[in-house]
């Protein structure tokens, strides 16, 4: 089962991939915000995400946070980037729950959503979920930065000198490089 959570006012959700660098230095981030009065933490809960060696944390504040806030929050904590910056994007344009997190174990509050889809929550999958179809809607599956492209002949950084990366022509707004 899939346990479904819409970071609320006072919630920042994080997906941590990297735990061991990350969990000290979010630790680190977290302990300077309440000894700087920027944040009051009532509860920090951590599970195990899906994936082998990745953590899922709810930090329960007392206090509530934009959800601009939020994402800024969990980015500093070492959020996995791409979904940070999905959420960004799903804020800017107002997108129905901008910031969610899937996760196979519950937390202590009730869930918003649960589904019992097998796959990772792609694209293909989010298109079918039940879940999604009632949190994001319509919205469920919308993309704000294109599948990356690893071809390296396919260069878009003009190479001054200083870009020694690839060799290889392309041109780029009018101007060839190689």
């Amino acid at each position: 089962m899939n346990y479904w959570y819409v970071s609320q006012a006072a919630e920042i959700l994080i997906d941590m991939d990297k735990p061991g660098s990350s969990l000290p230095h979010s630790e680190s981030r977290l302990r300077g915000a309440i000894s700087g009065g920027l944040l009051s933490v009532k509860q920090v809960e951590v599970h195990r995400s899906f994936t082998a060696e990745h953590l899922h944390l709810m930090v329960t504040l007392d206090h509530g946070l934009s959800p601009l806030e939020r994402a800024v929050w969990a980015l500093l904590m070492h959020s996995d980037i791409y979904r940070a910056c999905n959420t960004l994007m799903r804020v800017e344009y107002d997108v129905k729950c901008p910031d969610l997190l899937i996760t196979p174990v519950p937390f202590e509050r009730k869930q918003d959503a649960v589904c019992f889809c097998v796959d990772k929550h792609d694209g293909k999958t989010m298109q079918e979920c039940p879940a999604a179809t009632v949190l994001r809607e319509d919205e469920r599956t919308r993309s704000f930065f294109g599948r990356p492209d690893y071809n390296p002949n396919r260069r878009v950084f003009p190479d001054d000198g200083q870009l020694a990366i690839f060799d290889t022509n392309v041109v780029f707004q009018g101007q060839r490089f190689s």
